[in-house]
């Protein structure tokens, strides 16, 4: 990961503040579909049966989104 830092800061950007906006970009789409995927009908306070599967999705999707971040910051 070294080279691609030594790419960023060459053509003068901030390698912290970039790899943070990666970060935020890459790596939670697939948690904010899972809690859309619950939220609305808790809104709307629909009966549902999958609750607890939906919730399990929102789980395993945020501890997907902390390994990856936990990765990023250990290739700084």
């Amino acid at each position: 990961m070294q080279g691609f830092k030594s790419c960023l800061e060459a053509d003068g950007m901030d390698y912290s503040i970039t790899m943070e906006r990666f970060k935020g970009n890459l790596g939670l789409a697939p948690l904010y579909d899972a809690i859309c995927a619950i939220v609305e009908p808790l809104r709307t306070q629909e009966e549902r049966d999958e609750y607890q599967i939906l919730y399990r999705e929102v789980q395993a999707e945020y501890q997907k989104a902390a390994v990856f971040s936990n990765m990023l910051k250990g290739a700084n």
